[in-house]
């Protein structure tokens, strides 16, 4: 089951969204909500993604200075049920969880300043790699354990409330379902769109249940269909036709007689996916805490069909440390990043997963090129970013 009450920080369990890059994308913005509730001074300074096989181990380095407070967050997609968490100093565990959760959280002072390593243990992945992350902040306060805070929906309901006025403060709630199903039981209801309008759909059920499928259709036709999402599926659309839709809700797991969930929409007149701007905030934050002279080179967008490609001309200098990020919204699941010199590639990513990245410093000045390839998008087209920087220390290291 994975849930993530707001007000229980170390009872966390992700919560999915709309793909699994999307996944983990809700669950690093609840983990920053969670966390700025506890220690409003907290800032994020580090945000890893990793992509294992099941028994694979996943590793980052994280500084640390004494006396200042460290909370760490490890996420795994829906395809994974349980990850370990370690955090170690010149070899020595400091801190760990094996308990068979798929979303390990802990939070210390540390006592010694240093070069601390996390390690991520994929232990159970029902594909052939599972997504995952580790998300550090550091502040002044331990984020503390809880009860679960009682009734999730109307947290859970905040927590989509929050990100959709994040993106659209203007953006308008439409009237809120709640009902409860059975095992294998669905439910209906109609719903009036207009066409231009953009839309987020979110479905959340409570504890007993761990997942629901969500599904937009009209007439005969399917829309959007979250059968693979976990206990909170949630999606973005453009609406091209004004008219009726059904949106239906199916209960496929439940474990007493019957299980409550909620629906929620929201309308506005942008685009309300903010996966985008929520990477570029942790690219800016990443690379800030890691080298404060570094400046912004370029943040480049646009819109790609699966198939295609982003290309971008740009001179480096040699000597400097560039650190390259590809990011994607909510639609795509899979691109690649590459620097290239004359035709030449020079440093690239092509791990499958939507969040491509790289440090390298510069050794020949002169022109590059840096493309990114477009290799699963789930819908006509997806956004798409690459985001460089220009610095004098590695961000990442190799």
């Amino acid at each position: 089951m994975k849930k993530l009450a707001l007000v229980s920080v170390l009872a966390v369990l992700s919560v999915p969204a709309w793909a699994a890059d999307s996944y983990l994308s809700s669950a690093q913005e609840i983990n920053r909500n969670t966390v700025k509730a506890a220690d409003a001074q907290a800032r994020e300074i580090q945000l890893r993604h990793l992509n294992l096989k099941a028994g694979e181990t996943g590793r980052t380095t994280l500084n640390v200075q004494a006396g200042k407070t460290y909370t760490v967050f490890g996420d795994c997609d829906t395809d994974c049920s349980n990850i370990d968490m370690t955090v170690s100093l010149n070899g020595t565990e400091v801190h760990s969880e094996r308990g068979g959760s798929d979303a390990p959280v802990f939070s210390w002072v540390a006592d010694k300043s240093g070069a601390y390593q996390v390690e991520v243990l994929m232990k159970d992945c029902s594909d052939s790699r599972c997504r995952a992350h580790v998300q550090a902040f550091e502040g002044t306060q331990v984020v503390s354990s809880g009860g679960s805070g009682g009734d999730w929906l109307p947290e859970a309901q905040k927590v989509n409330r929050n990100k959709i006025l994040e993106a659209d403060p203007t953006a308008v709630e439409r009237p809120i379902f709640t009902h409860s199903l059975a095992e294998d039981e669905k439910h209906s209801e109609t719903v009036q769109l207009t066409a231009g309008k953009y839309y987020a759909f979110f479905a959340d059920c409570d504890t007993d249940c761990s997942d629901i499928d969500l599904t937009l259709s009209r007439g005969s036709q399917t829309i959007r269909s979250l059968t693979d999402s976990g206990d909170a599926p949630e999606f973005v659309w453009r609406a091209s036709q004004s008219g009726e839709y059904k949106l239906t809700v199916s209960m496929e797991d439940c474990d007493t007689d019957k299980c409550r969930y909620s629906t929620q929409i929201f309308e506005s007149n942008k685009d309300l996916d903010t996966s985008l701007v929520n990477a570029h905030k942790t690219n800016r934050e990443v690379v800030q805490h890691k080298d404060a002279g570094a400046r912004e080179l370029m943040l480049r967008e646009t819109r790609l069909p699966q198939g295609q490609t982003l290309t971008i001309p740009l001179n480096l200098r040699a000597g400097k440390v560039y650190t390259f990020y590809g990011d994607c919204d909510n639609a795509c699941s899979d691109i690649d990043l590459t620097l290239s010199r004359n035709g030449r590639e020079v440093k690239s990513d092509t791990m499958a997963d939507s969040v491509p990245l790289f440090s390298w410093r510069a050794n020949r000045s002169g022109a590059y090129t840096v493309t990114i390839p477009m290799k699963e998008c789930s819908t006509e087209d997806c956004a798409v970013s690459a985001h460089i920087f220009e610095g004098s220390k590695m961000v990442y290291e190799d």
